[in-house]
């Protein structure tokens, strides 16, 4: 189980994963050396890794391509234990090595870390993990468990600035999460593959299909929803708290952290089949990616929307320059997503 789900998430022989910490290790040596230091308190720091870790486990978890394999798996005699601490692990080691690496290597270069720093990342680190793999397995059965573990970070994070009690109260949390990880099984993360259903036929040619699909394709996951919220509830945050200690444009940071973590932004990388069928349509450019264009401004214009009420309720500055930011960031984003998927999918 292991071996097949690290050959996929990380490469043959690791390759994927040693790429990436490579080149965060280089990225973190070579900013480190700028001297600029950005302060950032204990709150940010816990948010920042729950957040940036839980949403890729949660997308991870809930991938199609996860689906397929899962679905062999289940299919075939396994020893449910061992197959469910092996797919935390491949999936542990996937999101460490080729997503919070990036983040560690800015958390380096930017920002100065004490012991205690250190020790609460990590804990961090880890209640993201397995409280992401708790949540998502509990959800169908326990939605409300599945909310209170999304919830506790945030009030330790609000309710402990102290490092000493904030360590503890973290190790308690991760030791419940990992309790409530060990009671569950292999099927509660099994994914329907909702492209294995059945073809609808009609005589007559659809209409608006580019919106059609880009809506079924959010509503068929709701973790892409929910992570889209988690996002934009840590990009208000952590522009208020910037803010609070001097830095000038902490709210065109945060429209800028929420633009790069679109869950529009990899529509056609993650459907194969997708991309298939459009390298085999004559003018793609205009008949899809134009429209998709469209519809990745709407949905940031929209997301940025809710960011600015949130950033302005919680006492941040929201000026003429926000509002032009806000603007920029989305043609910024919708011009590139579209390009990229266009040009570049992902393919590996």
């Amino acid at each position: 189980m292991y071996k097949l789900l690290a050959r996929k998430l990380l490469g043959d022989r690791y390759s994927s994963a040693l790429k990436t910490v490579l080149i965060a290790a280089i990225m973190g040596f070579g900013l480190h050396g700028s001297g600029f230091v950005l302060p950032m308190a204990q709150s940010v720091l816990i948010f920042t890794a729950v957040c940036f870790t839980g949403t890729i486990v949660i997308q991870t978890l809930s991938s199609k391509d996860n689906a397929r394999c899962l679905r062999g798996l289940f299919a075939m005699p396994h020893d449910d234990r061992r197959c469910l601490r092996e797919y935390a692990a491949a999936v542990g080691a996937y999101v460490l090595f080729t997503k919070a690496s990036i983040l560690i290597a800015l958390l380096f270069a930017f920002v100065k870390l004490s012991p205690t720093d250190i020790v609460i990342f990590i804990l961090s680190f880890l209640y993201a993990l397995f409280g992401g793999f708790a949540a998502f397995g509990l959800f169908r059965r326990l939605p409300l468990i599945s909310l209170l573990i999304a919830a506790v970070p945030f009030a330790l994070a609000l309710l402990l600035p102290q490092p000493v009690p904030a360590i503890i109260a973290l190790a308690a949390a991760d030791a419940a999460v990992i309790l409530l990880f060990s009671v569950l099984h292999m099927d509660d993360f099994y994914v329907q593959d909702s492209a294995k259903g059945k073809a609808k036929h009609s005589s007559r040619s659809p209409k608006l299909i580019v919106p059609r699909y880009i809506i079924r394709y959010m509503l068929s996951n709701k973790s892409f929803l929910i992570s889209t919220l988690f996002i934009t509830g840590f990009g208000c945050f952590f522009a208020v708290m910037t803010e609070q200690q001097g830095f000038p444009m902490g709210c065109g940071i945060g429209l800028a952290f929420v633009s790069m973590n679109s869950p529009l932004a990899t529509v056609v990388s993650s459907n194969r089949s997708l991309d298939r069928k459009l390298k085999a349509l004559p003018d793609k450019t205009m008949q899809f990616f134009v429209p998709y264009a469209a519809l990745v401004f709407c949905f940031d214009i929209l997301v940025f929307a809710v960011f600015l009420t949130i950033f302005a309720i919680a006492g941040g500055q929201v000026d003429s320059r926000a509002f032009l930011a806000a603007g920029l960031f989305a043609v910024e984003s919708a011009v590139c997503t579209a390009f990229l998927e266009d040009r570049f999918p992902i393919t590996k």
